[in-house]
């Protein structure tokens, strides 16, 4: 089964009032290891953008990001706010690496962690 969408599965995922998400990678923060990821959403007109940062658990068999720490947990991550999916995606290659290619619809973006997780514990 194909995991990532195509630009339009994208959009159709918003038009019915889902979110779109993508894994961008893992990093150091304060020496500890961390994660990030993108999630889009509809907000009636726009296309709302959200880079997730936060610290990975410590339990090897804990994947559920949206539960992870945040990295700086009195600061809301910040909304982007485009006027269209494509720009919105434009913005996070620009600026967290992420592609076009690698979007997963709601939910997906924890099994994209566990399998970053087993290879890097591999």
């Amino acid at each position: 089964m194909r995991r990532y969408l195509t630009l339009s599965e994208a959009q159709a995922a918003l038009n019915r009032g889902k979110q779109i998400e993508q894994f961008l990678g893992g990093f150091l923060a304060g020496g500890d290891p961390a994660i990030r990821y993108a999630v889009i959403r509809s907000d009636d007109e726009r296309i709302v953008a959200t880079i997730y940062e936060c610290f990975e658990p410590t339990s090897p068999d804990f994947y559920d990001v949206v539960e992870f720490q945040d990295i700086d947990p009195d600061t809301d991550p910040e909304d982007f706010y485009f006027d269209s999916l494509e720009v919105a995606i434009s913005f996070l290659e620009y600026r967290n690496g992420a592609s076009a290619a690698k979007f997963v619809n709601q939910g997906i973006v924890c099994e994209e962690y566990r399998d970053y997780r087993k290879a890097k514990n591999s």
